[in-house]
């Protein structure tokens, strides 16, 4: 007879590693979980970029966007991303920057990126009052007039906007889940 080995196997250790690697391999199951995986805490252009191509899921939706040429919700995705660090910053601390200089800087670099007729991604609000009260903020700030913490929280008011979460981001995103999600007479198929 061949020999035998004991294998002292930790099944709690394999569970666990399985899993995490379960974890990776699917997407997050909505649109907020998908933001809370946003990886940096300063807002930028080059972090937006970083992240877009880095982080696994939000790459993968946003080539699903550009697939289907949904610029839009390209644009509203851009923007929940990039004020995620802001809304991560104000739930932790209750403010939206250490200093009025960065909040000024944070506010005009939002709205000039989003909201400035320039841009090449004009974010598309339903409330129309508030993109309106964004762009005069936007004004007052280049007329060298201080940013009210009021008008940082109409940046994250906008993040809530139908047009954004509703009626824009949020049906697509579980849309591109679909081939994603196992059926459950699979999974309980698999767990016997």
């Amino acid at each position: 007879m061949g020999n035998t080995y004991k294998l002292n196997v930790d099944m709690g250790t394999i569970c666990d590693k399985f899993c995490t690697e379960k974890k990776k391999a699917s997407p997050p199951h909505t649109l907020s979980e998908l933001l809370s995986t946003v990886g940096f805490s300063e807002i930028s252009e080059q972090n937006l970029n970083t992240e877009l191509i880095n982080n696994i899921w939000i790459s993968r939706f946003v080539d699903y966007l550009r697939k289907r040429n949904l610029e839009d919700e390209e644009t509203s995705l851009k923007f929940l991303i990039l004020t995620q660090p802001l809304k991560a910053q104000y739930k932790k601390t209750g403010s939206y920057g250490t200093s009025i200089e960065q909040q000024r800087w944070i506010f005009s670099f939002i709205c000039s990126y989003f909201l400035s007729e320039d841009s090449t991604n004009i974010l598309a609000l339903d409330n129309q009052a508030l993109f309106n009260d964004l762009q005069a903020t936007q004004a007052s700030i280049q007329a060298d007039l201080k940013v009210s913490s009021e008008a940082l929280a109409d940046l994250l008011r906008a993040r809530d906007d139908l047009l954004i979460w509703e009626e824009g981001l949020e049906p697509v995103y579980f849309k591109f889940l679909q081939p994603y999600s196992t059926p459950h007479i699979a999974t309980l198929l698999s767990i016997l």
